[in-house]
């Protein structure tokens, strides 16, 4: 909208449209910075849940392989354990199959004597 030059605030008008142009301008710039700004901030917020999230993960990961080598030791401790009383039981088993030939010889003896003692009675 042209005003005359001879209107009073004709001036004051042309100062207000360039005002109004820069403002737009500015607006314009300002706008495209803020959005600029938001993508950042969101990228940095992002970045920061991920940084966030990659150490609580790392922290995970060390206290589930933490809990693995406590489970090794105790695996390796247990088949130590299986293995000592597997070789107690061998032994155990060794004694008693000794034992049992060893009472089973001591009875067929005393069978053989009781027989030949009744045996040599008998003769009598």
């Amino acid at each position: 909208m042209h005003l005359p030059k001879t209107w009073p605030f004709a001036k004051e008008h042309a100062l207000n449209s360039s005002f109004a142009a820069l403002s737009e301008e500015l607006l314009r710039q300002l706008l495209t910075f803020m959005k600029c700004l938001s993508i950042h901030l969101r990228d940095s917020f992002c970045c920061h849940c991920i940084c966030r999230n990659f150490n609580e993960l790392e922290m995970q990961l060390e206290h589930e392989r933490s809990r693995r080598e406590k489970t090794e030791a105790k695996l390796d401790q247990y088949k130590l354990d299986n293995a000592y009383l597997m070789s107690q039981l061998q032994q155990l088993s060794e004694s008693v199959r000794v034992y049992l030939y060893t009472t089973c010889i001591l009875l067929l003896m005393v069978l053989m004597i009781a027989y030949s003692h009744v045996h040599h009675v008998s003769e009598r």
